[in-house]
């Protein structure tokens, strides 16, 4: 595996920061138009 540089290893951080949070949140609501949106997002954005 090669290297990356700090600006790949910023984002890859950042992204991961975003899922984990995201999930987080998924599991903690009852709200199903919130998990819908949040599903969406990710479709959408990843």
């Amino acid at each position: 595996m090669g290297y990356v540089s700090i600006e790949q290893f910023n984002e890859a951080c950042r992204l991961r920061k975003t899922i984990d949070g995201e999930l987080n949140r998924i599991a903690v609501t009852d709200d199903i138009q919130e998990i819908k949106q949040i599903a969406c997002y990710f479709r959408i954005n990843f």
